[in-house]
């Protein structure tokens, strides 16, 4: 069986975030433009559960060669070797790549934001652009990390 460590439920919290549209230079007020931007979250201990729809109508002045970066997460990552944590991408639309591409989303240690990348090789995946998503795209993620 598993023995029960001596921790105590430390922290409990529910709320709203905004997820922000980002390019490399994690600007949040370049004028992007989202008919549906909304996230919520639980907090459980270390843990918090994130869930977010987002629809852009305008990149504003972001530039659309850049990586795609989602900003305005409730907490910063746990700053641990080895923290890294996968979303699920749930759907998605007028995304401009390739059929039998897929989005991939990740947090990387000590970070409040998440990456995107494609799995467009062999190999493994790439930085997703701006260019590759379109200013009309949705998509719906969840997924939980570590704080």
């Amino acid at each position: 069986g598993v023995t029960p460590g001596n921790e105590v439920l430390n922290h409990y919290e529910e709320g709203t975030f905004v997820p922000t549209l980002l390019d490399d230079d994690q600007d949040a007020s370049e004028s992007q433009g989202y008919d549906e931007a909304l996230g919520f979250y639980t907090r459980i201990g270390n843990t918090v559960h994130i869930n977010f729809s987002l629809t852009v109508n305008s990149f504003g002045t972001l530039t659309t060669s850049q990586s795609i970066l989602l900003g305005g997460l409730p907490f910063t990552s746990a700053n641990v070797t080895g923290n890294r944590h996968a979303m699920a991408v749930g759907t998605g639309y007028s995304i401009a790549v390739t059929s039998g591409e897929s989005m991939t989303i990740y947090m990387n240690p000590n970070k409040a934001l998440l990456s995107i990348n494609l799995w467009d090789t062999a190999a493994g995946t790439t930085p997703m652009t701006l260019a590759e998503l379109s200013s009309n795209a949705a998509i719906y993620v969840s997924g939980s990390y570590k704080v």
